[in-house]
């Protein structure tokens, strides 16, 4: 009769399929990997949890400075709406003040050139008035 010993001998693990070896039951690979790696695998859960508390403390910083971003940039649009009604304004006054020195001098000029017709024509109309005058006094004269 065989002895504890020689029974469990039979349950040795066994190799790969190859030269003849004494009865045995083939070998778990898989359970032996696993139980060679759940200690290596046990020590990586504490990297996970730190790889997921970096991942979620780094979308937070990404979402605050988004959010950063936007506020910047919203206040910098509206910067550039109050700049160009302030620029718009400065060109329309720039624009009016040269037109008012326009229509100044356009006026000016038309003095000037009303002035000259004037006393261009202050001479020769005074003379035909007098010619004028002098032709119906004469008409007058005769007449009575």
């Amino acid at each position: 009769m065989a002895g504890l010993r020689d029974i469990l001998f039979r349950f040795r693990p066994a190799g790969a399929p190859g030269a003849p070896t004494p009865g045995a039951v083939p070998g778990d690979r898989v359970a032996e990997a696993d139980a060679e790696l759940a200690p290596l695998l046990a020590s990586l859960a504490d990297v996970e949890d730190e790889a997921a508390r970096i991942r979620a403390d780094g979308e937070a910083r990404a979402a605050a400075i988004r959010e950063r971003g936007e506020r910047d940039a919203r206040r910098i649009v509206d910067q550039a709406h109050r700049d160009a009604r302030t620029a718009r304004s400065d060109a329309e006054a720039r624009a009016r003040a040269v037109e008012e020195a326009r229509s100044v001098a356009l006026v000016a000029e038309a003095e000037s050139e009303a002035a000259r017709l004037r006393d261009h024509t202050a001479g020769p109309v005074a003379a035909s008035a007098a010619r004028v005058v002098a032709a119906v006094a004469e008409e007058l004269r005769g007449s009575s």
